[in-house]
C-alpha cells in the first residue's frame, strides 16, 4: 500500500539516518518528514540526515520531500542553541514593531533553509479570547484579529524570501478555548458569524493576499459550522469553508494524529479516510504511536478518484510551491539579531509600587517539572539560571519544588519567577505561598503567559516578558536590575 506513502508526513527518532527511516522512505514512500528536538544533535548532523532523506526519496520518486519543523518563536523551539531562538508570537503583537518582523523572519528561513528545510508549521493565527486564558497562550499573536493578519502577515513574507514555505494553524482558529488538543478533544461554541468573521476572517485575509501556501487543520469540534466531525475531518470545513468560501488554493495537513484529542475518540484508519475525503491532503503522524498501516488501511477504502485527485494536487503543489525559489532581500539575516533584542525590549515591562531595598538577592524560579528528559524545560532552567548569575551576580537561585529558607525570605530580596504557573495548581499554590512566606515583600515576574501576573497584585513589584526566549529574559532582568537601581 506504498501508492498512499504521499498522504502522510511523519515524525520519527533518532538523529542518523536509520532503519525507521530506510523503510518510510523506500518502502512506504511518504512525503515528507517532522523533525523535533529528538532529532537534532548539530548542524552537520541535521544537514547530513536531512541529505540522507532526500537521497532516499530521489530513489523512489521524483517530487520533492517536504523538510518540515515547527519553528514558532519561543516556546516552540526545536534547535536548542543551533539555530536563533527568537520572541514569541505574543512578544511580537506586545511590542508593536511590525516593520521588524518581516527581515527578522527572514533571517530565520535563511538558517531553516541552509540546514536543508523547506517548510515551516507555523505561524499560529489563533486569535484569543479577551479575558480568560487561551490553550494557544503566548503561540499566538493575542486577543486581536489585526495583530493576527499583520504579524502574519509579516512572518509568512519573511518565511518566504528565506525560501521556507508555511503551513498556517489552526484551522479555523483554536483560539477560543482553554482545552489542549494534545490531551482532549476542544468543543467551541462560538457563534458561526463570530467564527467566520474574526477566527477563519484571519486565514481569509491572509489567503486574499496569497500569502498562505499550506493550512494546518485543528482538532477541535465546531458546532456552529459541523455538529458531528472535528475541523481535522470536517468536510463542511475543509471543502466547505476553507477550498469554497475562502478559495484557498493550496493544500491542507491535519494536525498529529497522535494527539489524545483524536486517539481517544477516533480509530486511526477511521480518521485517516474522513480527514482525506473531507478534503485534507497530508495526515500528520508525529510520534508513530497510531501506525503508518493503520492510516494506509484507512486510506484504502477511499475512492480511486478521490485518491487520484488528492494526489495530482499534492504534487503540483510540490513542483510549483515547494521547490519555488524566490529572490532574497540581502541584509535580514544580518541584522535579525538586532531586531529580537528590540522586540524583547518593547515588549517586556515591569512595574514596582515599592522598594524593598535589601541588598542582596533570592531568585524562586517555579518552573514545570522536566517529564521524560524534556529538553525545553532543562533548556529554559539552564538559561534562566545564566541570565540571573549574570545580571545579579552573586544571587541565590531556588528551582520548584524546591523551597527557600526563612532566613533568606526575611533576609535578602525575594524574586519569584514563574513560567505558566497558572496551569498547574499544585505549582501555583506554591507560588501563592511562597508570596505569603515573603510577606507580599516580593517581585514577581512571568516569563511567559501574562495571565501570572493576575496573582501578582499584592506584591512589591511586577513584570512580564511574554517569552522565555533568552533575550526576553535578560530585558525583563535588566528592567528589574534598573528599577531597582532608580532614585
Amino acid at each position: 500500500m506504498s501508492e498512499f506513502g504521499d498522504f502522510i508526513i511523519s515524525g520519527f527518532k533518532g538523529t542518523e539516518f536509520n532503519r525507521e527511516l530506510e523503510r518510510r522512505l523506500l518502502v512506504d514512500k511518504i512525503g515528507g518528514l517532522i523533525f523535533f528536538s529528538r532529532n537534532i544533535a548539530s548542524r552537520r548532523q541535521v544537514k547530513n540526515l536531512i541529505n540522507s532523506c532526500r537521497a532516499a526519496r530521489d530513489s523512489v520518486s521524483k517530487t520533492p520531500l517536504i523538510m518540515a519543523v515547527d519553528h514558532e518563536g519561543a516556546p516552540v523551539h526545536r534547535f536548542g542553541s543551533l539555530v536563533d531562538e527568537l520572541p514569541s508570537h505574543a512578544a511580537f503583537a506586545k511590542s508593536k514593531l511590525k516593520r521588524y518582523a518581516a527581515p527578522l523572519w527572514q533571517g530565520a528561513a535563511e538558517d531553516l533553509a541552509s540546514l536543508g528545510f523547506n517548510a515551516n508549521f507555523a505561524p499560529v493565527l489563533d486569535v484569543g479570547r479577551k479575558g480568560k486564558s487561551s490553550a494557544m497562550g503566548i503561540r499566538s499573536f493575542g486577543c486581536e484579529k489585526k495583530d493576527a493578519i499583520g504579524f502574519g502577515a509579516e512572518f509568512m513574507e519573511g518565511m518566504r524570501r528565506g525560501r521556507i514555505s508555511c503551513f498556517a494553524k489552526h484551522f479555523p482558529g483554536l483560539g477560543k478555548t482553554g482545552t489542549d488538543s494534545h490531551f482532549s478533544l476542544p468543543v467551541i461554541g462560538e457563534s458561526r458569524r463570530k467564527l467566520l468573521d474574526e477566527d477563519a476572517g484571519v486565514f481569509k485575509s491572509l489567503i486574499k493576499r496569497e500569502l498562505v501556501d499550506g493550512i494546518l487543520l485543528a482538532h477541535a469540534v465546531y458546532p456552529r459550522l459541523d455538529m458531528k466531525f472535528p475541523a481535522s475531518m470536517s468536510r463542511k470545513i475543509i471543502t466547505g469553508l476553507l477550498y469554497g468560501k475562502l478559495k484557498f488554493n493550496g493544500v491542507a495537513v491535519t494536525d498529529d494524529i497522535d494527539m489524545l484529542a483524536i486517539r481517544k475518540n477516533y480509530e486511526t484508519g477511521y480518521f485517516a479516510r474522513k480527514s482525506v475525503e473531507a478534503g485534507a491532503h497530508f495526515i500528520l503522524a508525529c510520534h508513530n504511536k497510531s501506525p503508518i498501516q493503520k492510516i494506509f488501511a484507512g486510506l484504502a477504502g477511499i475512492k480511486p478518484e478521490t485518491l487520484e485527485s488528492r494526489l495530482r494536487s499534492i504534487r503540483s503543489w510540490k513542483e510549483n510551491i515547494l521547490s519555488r525559489k524566490k529572490p532574497q532581500r540581502p541584509g535580514a539575516a544580518r541584522r535579525a539579531g538586532d531586531y529580537a533584542w528590540k522586540i524583547a525590549g518593547e515588549a517586556a515591562s515591569i512595574k514596582i509600587k515599592n522598594k524593598i531595598g535589601r541588598k542582596n538577592h533570592i531568585f524562586l524560579c517555579f518552573i514545570p517539572q522536566a517529564v521524560r528528559g524534556d529538553r525545553d524545560i532543562l533548556r529554559i532552567k539552564k538559561m534562566l539560571k545564566t541570565r540571573i548569575d549574570k545580571t545579579f551576580p552573586g544571587a541565590g537561585t531556588v528551582f520548584y519544588p524546591a523551597a527557600p529558607a526563612r532566613e533568606d525570605l526575611e533576609k535578602k530580596t525575594p524574586v519569584i519567577i514563574t513560567y505558566n504557573a497558572y496551569k498547574d495548581k499544585k505549582m501555583l499554590g506554591s507560588v501563592m505561598s511562597a508570596i505569603e512566606a515573603a510577606g507580599k515583600n516580593c517581585y514577581c515576574l512571568a516569563v511567559a503567559d501574562p495571565v501570572d501576573s493576575d496573582y501578582f497584585d499584592s506584591c512589591a513589584g511586577a513584570g512580564c516578558s511574554y517569552s522565555p526566549d533568552i533575550r526576553s529574559v535578560s530585558e525583563l532582568l535588566r528592567m528589574l536590575k534598573e528599577k531597582e537601581n532608580e532614585k
